[in-house]
């Protein structure tokens, strides 16, 4: 699965995520994880470390049990 097609720099869909299996909810938040850390550790712009901790948050608020 493509996780670049619902992660998108202008908008976050969460109900894209609602379609996918158990497995690919849990791979699709360790990808945002990983872009997340990617972002941070090359001091990429305050606004896209921001989204992706606010993508990061809304997953694990609602899919993180």
């Amino acid at each position: 699965m493509d996780f670049d097609d619902i992660i998108k720099e202008n908008g976050f869909d969460p109900n894209q995520i609602k379609s996918l299996s158990g497995i690919e909810k849990m791979q699709f938040i360790e990808y945002v994880q990983d872009d997340l850390d990617y972002v941070i550790t090359h001091k990429s712009h305050p606004k896209l470390i921001k989204y992706y901790k606010d993508v990061l948050s809304e997953l694990i608020k609602t899919y993180g049990h």
